[in-house]
């Protein structure tokens, strides 16, 4: 997700589909904030705790800042990969292998990357 306190990379093409995809209310650090413009498109909401913030049905945006996990159980999982490896120190702490169902993957172009993939996982927890 980081690597030396700094976001591996960013795509202007990805943070629209953010947009679109969250339905209204994207919650995201303060951190995140200027990939979306100045100001911030209505709908965006920042917060330190964004995770403990965000309602059961708001989307966030995690990236390149250690987060708490939030206390109610996360329902969806949306995983953007890029079409290259990047050196990392921080990396997304949850286990994807168990518990959770990849349910939809689709690949589509980036701004300043050829291909973004987004990984859509389902809790398979009760």
């Amino acid at each position: 997700m980081a690597f030396n306190r700094r976001r591996q990379s960013s795509d202007r093409y990805l943070c629209r589909e953010l947009l679109s995809r969250s339905g209204g209310r994207l919650w995201l650090h303060p951190y995140s904030a200027p990939l979306f413009g100045d100001p911030l498109p209505p709908g965006i909401l920042c917060a330190e705790d964004f995770l403990e913030q965000a309602g059961d049905s708001d989307c966030c945006f995690w990236e390149a800042r250690p987060a708490v996990l939030p206390r109610r159980p996360i329902r969806q999982i949306v995983l953007y990969r890029w079409n290259r490896r990047y050196p990392s120190d921080l990396r997304f702490p949850m286990d994807l292998t168990k518990g959770w169902e990849l349910t939809a993957r689709r690949d589509f172009p980036g701004f300043s990357h050829e291909i973004i993939t987004e990984e859509t996982y389902m809790t398979c927890e009760t």
